[in-house]
């Protein structure tokens, strides 16, 4: 059964999930790519996009308070 794709948007250029069908290149994943670009901001499975995670350091107040008080 051939299902009926959508051709790829603009972001989803360099993405190995990208296959050529005919003249068009299509998302061999998903059959609309434009709602994943659209709903969620970028496609879940997209291999060209780099994600960079951001490390955040949390303190507790409660001990720190008790550091500095130890402290003086």
């Amino acid at each position: 059964m051939e299902l009926n794709r959508l051709v790829v948007v603009a972001a989803c250029t360099g993405c190995k999930n990208v296959v050529p069908m005919g003249t068009i290149a299509a998302c061999k994943i998903y059959a609309a790519p434009f709602a994943k670009q659209r709903v969620l901001g970028g496609c879940p499975s997209q291999t060209n996009r780099v994600v960079e995670v951001k490390e955040v350091k949390i303190t507790n107040a409660l001990k720190a308070s008790k550091r500095a008080a130890a402290g003086k």
